[in-house]
């Protein structure tokens, strides 16, 4: 359905029409998908690589103003998600210090 919508340039006119500012690629479909048919070319690691790689200082792909962010699905099957919400609850869960 993903590769449809972007083989039939619907997504494209979408993304033309609301100018996002981020596009959150959520799982390994979307991801590969994004840089075949968008980008052109296929993508240089796998998807959780590129997830566990996101810092402040990694330099994020850029699409027609976009920035591109790959994240892991967030389902309760995908088990590196669940890894990594599991490791990661008490930092996201922080409130800050004022």
């Amino acid at each position: 359905m993903i590769a449809d919508a972007v083989y039939h340039r619907f997504f494209v006119r979408q993304l033309e029409i609301m100018r996002p500012k981020v596009l959150l690629l959520l799982g390994m479909h979307s991801y590969a998908t994004f840089h075949e048919y968008l980008l052109g070319k296929h993508a240089k690691t796998k998807l959780s690589e590129a997830f566990h790689s996101l810092s402040p200082t990694v330099v994020l792909t850029d699409y027609e103003g976009a920035r591109v962010v790959p994240f892991l699905h967030p389902s309760p099957q995908s088990g590196t998600f669940s890894q990594w919400s599991r490791r990661s609850r008490g930092a996201l869960c922080e409130q800050p210090h004022v």
